[in-house]
């Protein structure tokens, strides 16, 4: 089984803000599941509590492992720009601020 590693100081906390604050509904979903995994749920007991499939919860863990609290954002795609990436981004940078 693959679970995220174990969390260091303060990201818990950044979790549970983006959590609880964030505007995406999407970032809100994945900072859930980190901390799910971070519990030793399994990606099949995550992915059966959001009814995702396994593999969006995997790309969700490899995001986490990657680029950390970045990696629950969506990266820019092309097209019209995001009403407010901004927001998205001031909320982890403010987080980021506490620690």
């Amino acid at each position: 089984m693959r679970f995220v590693d174990e969390l260091k100081d303060g990201e818990e906390d950044k979790l549970k803000l983006l959590m609880k604050n964030c505007p995406s509904n999407k970032v809100r979903l994945r900072a859930n599941a980190i901390l799910l995994s971070s519990n030793n749920y399994s990606i099949a007991d995550i992915a059966s509590i959001f009814n995702v499939h396994r593999d969006t919860v995997s790309n969700w863990l490899r995001g986490w492992e990657n680029k950390g609290l970045m990696g629950l954002f969506d990266e820019p795609k092309p097209g019209r720009p995001p009403k407010k990436p901004a927001d998205e981004i001031e909320l982890v940078e403010i987080s980021e601020e506490k620690n």
